[in-house]
């Protein structure tokens, strides 16, 4: 943004995005700091990217009917302004501008190097969502749609991190469904499929914002619970156990504690193992990890 500013010899530069009701800034120099927002319906940016196949050239604001009556022009913040929109598929998602106190500061030529930045800047952003696109892509399950054993891992060990420095609970659930093969032999390997997904989206609605729902394997779904001592965790998982479609069971094992000195696998394994109980003593049950 100092360059933008530098190269239009004006005395603000911006990158902003919107949504319906708000403007936050991207990048800024000079008006506005990174990630500050303030109400759409008050910014210039909102009538560039109302006419997103051209650039919204203000010369003098305190002039044009539009802005006369903003509140960055009535207090001297904006006396002339230009945009480019930033589009993501076609779709206008924010602009960079520049401004400055002092009307008729701004030239064609300073528009050109303008438009070049904002080209720039255009495909930055289209590259950092493509980015993060594919990264959440490699933490999610392509069936289910919930976290996969790479983001389990992953999150375990932050919340278990978080939990020793706080002194906190964690707790883990394994859960495996019953006689699946069975099921998918009677009713084929599609209807298996959406057995799963249907599982999943019941049992997110059990779960708190800051959980984690992952299947780790086959029909063997892990879920952590942060912040959750064992009796607590104890009631979510009967909530899970009850909350099956099509009159499947499962079975899960609870594994509950302070973090202190202990390892993601500890939590892990002794779920499992508490899981393989909840097998051999009948299925369709929760059992506690000792």
């Amino acid at each position: 943004m100092q360059l933008a500013a530098k190269l239009c010899g004006t005395a603000s530069a911006e990158i902003n995005l919107v949504d319906e009701t708000d403007l936050w800034f991207c990048a800024a120099r000079g008006l506005g700091r990174h990630g500050e927002t303030v109400p759409r319906d008050l910014t210039f940016c909102t009538w560039t990217i109302l006419d997103p196949d051209r650039p919204t050239l203000v010369p003098s604001a305190a002039e044009d009917p539009r802005f006369a009556q903003n509140p960055f022009v009535l207090d001297g913040t904006i006396g002339s302004y230009a945009g480019f929109p930033l589009l993501s598929d076609g779709q206008p998602i924010g602009s960079m501008c520049v401004h400055d106190p002092q009307p008729n500061r701004l030239s064609l030529d300073q528009l050109e190097d303008l438009r070049v930045l904002a080209t720039a800047a255009q495909e930055h952003l289209a590259l950092r969502r493509d980015v993060a696109e594919l990264n959440e892509l490699s933490r999610t399950d392509a069936l289910t749609g919930t976290a996969n054993r790479r983001a389990i891992d992953d999150t375990l060990a932050r919340e278990l991190a978080q939990a020793a420095r706080r002194g906190g609970h964690l707790s883990v659930l394994m859960a495996d469904l019953d006689r699946f093969k069975a099921y998918n032999d009677t009713h084929g390997h599609l209807a298996g499929d959406l057995l799963l997904q249907s599982i999943a989206r019941r049992w997110r609605s059990h779960l708190r914002a800051g959980d984690l729902l992952g299947r780790w394997g086959g029909e063997e779904f892990c879920v952590l619970l942060p912040d959750c001592p064992a009796q607590e965790a104890l009631v979510v998982a009967e909530r899970l156990r009850a909350d099956m479609p099509e009159e499947q069971t499962c079975s899960i094992g609870v594994a509950s504690g302070t973090a202190a000195g202990a390892e993601p696998g500890d939590f892990i394994g002794r779920a499992d193992r508490a899981l393989y109980e909840a097998k051999a003593a009948g299925r369709d049950r929760v059992v506690p990890a000792s």
